[in-house]
């Protein structure tokens, strides 16, 4: 009976919302908890009124096909599967967008800060947080990220998935961007207390501009069974860039790097320490005892909304030039279809760490036990729903793996 009352109840949403004319977010994807991976299904109608959007969802989820329907998101620590009808509504997006003053909550998309020198790419799929701003982007305004979810709506229960809060402020002046920013996640974290800092000065020069970046990092045990002495760190640079309406370039060619501090120590990985095949920056951090100079270089190129790519270097080197280390490459592509009538996707994924400086070992060999990889091909047969080939490059068993994906694509 209950798998009938899911069914119906994601078909009625799913219909109920497009004869509305609403904007419909379906998801259907795997998430994975602590104990086991879930198959999770959800349909949000968007409800837009000028500045402000809300998304209810209507979710369930089970851990095989054909296997029991909870309601809800798959259970969080403390937590305990629904069979509560109720839970199968959640709020997935509360919206408000003025001039001096914006709220959301809602699913984390990806923070970056600067050029990226302490925050770049962070993030955490399906988890959901709140950001606050006051003030405008325009002139000046102050901002602060709080992670923060409503699990279950009876009883009540609300909490945490991800750790990092962020407060970031910035100023325009005459043509000068200052702009600061302050994170940790000593509010929720239980082995590690991070505190970070980044700060920015850039000079607009009329399409060019160019200007200086700083982070500090420290890092301590959260409780004394944690093995790791407390350290910190900075690093400084200087560079510049050009903004232009298809191409933007980025870089900070010289960057200082104390002893104790990594490039990008907030990127996408930051909330999996220790569940990751790479090399954490954590531990970069703590084992690097010397200074060194290092660089970042970051280029996008965007023609309207068929062409997306975006690449990233950054490095460390020793001040003799004679060593380069903690070399990382990133890259991704998006191409969607032109014609209406055939609504297609291409978006291809490759990340990889070196630890020398011969770009020919990568060309000759592009895939090792520190590369991530996937490429995705999908063709949307409705708005949002979508049946995707996906390849990729599993690092453990260093073969290619592929699957055939049917869900949604969402960007609350």
């Amino acid at each position: 009976m209950k798998k009938i009352i899911v069914l119906i109840g994601l078909l009625s949403v799913f219909v109920l919302s497009f004869s509305f004319g609403l904007t419909v977010v379906p998801i259907f994807t795997t998430i994975e908890t602590e104990e086991e991976e879930n198959l999770f299904y959800s349909v949000t109608p968007i409800f837009e009124f000028d500045t402000v959007k809300i998304g209810v969802g209507f979710e369930a989820y089970q851990s095989e096909i054909g296997g029991t329907f909870y309601y809800g998101k798959p259970r969080y620590e403390n937590t305990e599967d629904s069979t509560n009808l109720i839970n199968a509504f959640n709020i997935n997006l509360v919206e408000f967008d003025f001039n001096n003053f914006g709220f959301r909550y809602g699913y984390m998309p990806r923070y970056s800060f600067g050029m990226g020198t302490v925050m770049y790419r962070y993030t955490k799929p399906m988890t959901k947080a709140v950001d606050i701003r006051l003030g405008s982007y325009d002139t000046a305004y102050i901002s602060g990220h709080i992670p923060f979810e409503i699990y279950k709506l009876s009883p009540f229960e609300i909490g945490n998935q991800s750790k990092f809060s962020f407060l970031e402020g910035a100023l325009n002046i005459s043509g000068i961007d200052l702009s600061v920013m302050v994170g940790t996640n000593q509010l929720y974290s239980e082995w590690k207390n991070d505190l970070v800092a980044n700060i920015g000065i850039y000079k607009d020069l009329g399409g060019l501009f160019a200007g200086v970046e700083s982070g500090y990092i420290f890092t301590s045990p959260a409780a004394t069974s944690v093995d790791f002495d407390a350290e910190s760190g900075f690093l400084m640079g200087a560079g510049g860039g050009f903004n232009s309406e298809y191409f933007s370039f980025r870089a900070l060619p010289v960057i200082y790097i104390s002893p104790h501090a990594v490039l990008s120590y907030v990127d996408e990985d930051y909330e999996y320490i220790g569940q990751t095949t790479n090399v954490s920056k954590h531990e970069q951090l703590l084992s690097k005892t010397e200074s060194s100079l290092g660089g970042l270089y970051d280029l996008v190129f965007e023609y309207t909304d068929l062409i997306a790519l975006n690449a990233r270097y950054s490095y460390d080197m020793t001040f003799d030039f004679s060593s380069i280390s903690n070399q990382e490459l990133f890259g991704d592509l998006r191409i969607n279809s032109p014609f209406s009538e055939y609504p297609f996707e291409l978006y291809g994924y490759y990340r990889r760490n070196l630890d020398s400086l011969d770009f020919v070992e990568v060309f000759e060999d592009l895939f090792d036990e520190e590369t991530e990889f996937e490429y995705e091909f999908s063709y949307f047969f409705m708005p949002g729903m979508k049946i995707s080939y996906i390849e990729y490059y599993d690092q453990d068993d260093d073969i290619f793996k592929n699957k055939i994906h049917l869900g949604g694509s969402f960007n609350f």
